[in-house]
């Protein structure tokens, strides 16, 4: 399970929306190295975020004004502007609504781009885990294994956190949850018999044990009937949504392409599963044509694509 997943997995606004043992507001935010990074959608979303339900509803009673995110005071530190906030919300939460406290994550602090380093960035507002008021907490998740830069590594692993939890893509606990994946998802290629430990391990080799690589080349295992000595063969992981398209571009035309693309981008941008409905919106189609024909394989049960 990547760390993403994780954290939305926790999240009211997200498809599981996990509840936690105690009665906590949860508030998640996902960075991105194009746009999210940044500091405005940072303090808006999160704010906006911790003080509203799933449906848009404010939580707390108009009149409580909580302080802003970022520092109005020259002496202030980011990371004091932030702790501020995050304990006023604490203590409203638990007064008008009886909550525990309030549970804030940050997802993918791996994409904040190395070159805003130099300048304010969200690494500067997360407070030391010491000075956090009780019902506070901050949750982060982050790619730091050979992946990211190491001036961006060292500053992460040097925040201030009660515990870290590490998690290595080729080690046991991450395989075997992908193998049991595996094992479920190609049953259909083994009807009569155990699934190919073979097959399974090649997948898992070819897709460096990551299950947004496996699940891909998993599919192409399926749908083009590959065989264990088969799979090496195929692009490296990285490579497949490159690869993808080129064979795309080589069989459509462009017009027919870039509306494909627009249905990708609807897709890979959206906060949740929608439905074709929404992604004809999305597109700006009125009706479904033929560039969805190749598209969803049908609806779950609540109608999502």
């Amino acid at each position: 399970m990547g760390k993403t997943i994780f954290v939305k997995v926790l999240d009211p606004f997200g498809l599981y929306k996990l509840a936690l043992r105690d009665n906590y507001q949860v508030a998640c935010y996902y960075l991105d190295g194009v746009y999210c990074f940044k500091m405005s959608p940072f303090l808006s979303e999160l704010n906006d975020r911790i003080r509203r339900n799933p449906e848009g509803n404010l939580l707390l009673p108009l009149e409580t004004t909580p302080p802003s995110l970022s520092p109005q005071r020259e002496d202030q530190r980011p990371s004091e502007a932030f702790l501020e906030c995050l304990t006023f919300y604490v203590s409203a939460m638990q007064e008008h609504l009886g909550l525990e406290g309030v549970l804030v994550c940050i997802d993918a602090l791996d994409e904040i781009p190395t070159g805003s380093l130099s300048e304010t960035n969200i690494l500067d507002f997360i407070p030391r885990s010491e000075d956090l008021t009780e019902g506070a907490y901050i949750l982060l998740s982050a790619r730091l294994h050979r992946e990211t830069l190491q001036a961006l590594n060292e500053r992460v692993r040097n925040l201030s956190v009660v515990s870290s939890l590490e998690v290595l893509p080729e080690e046991q606990p991450n395989r075997g949850l992908l193998e049991a994946y595996l094992k479920k998802e190609l049953k259909t290629v083994f009807p009569n018999g155990p699934v190919s430990k073979d097959l399974i391990e090649k997948i898992l080799t070819k897709g460096e044990n990551r299950f947004i690589y496996v699940s891909h080349i998993k599919d192409l295992a399926l749908e083009g009937n590959l065989n264990a000595d088969e799979v090496p063969k195929l692009p490296p992981a990285k490579s497949l949504y490159d690869e993808y398209l080129r064979v795309l571009e080589k069989i459509y035309p462009e017009k027919y392409l870039h509306g494909l693309k627009a249905i990708l981008l609807a897709l890979v941008t959206a906060p949740e599963a929608i439905t074709p409905e929404e992604l004809l919106f999305l597109t700006g189609e009125k009706r479904i044509n033929f560039r969805f024909f190749g598209a969803p394989q049908g609806r779950k049960k609540d109608g999502k694509s």
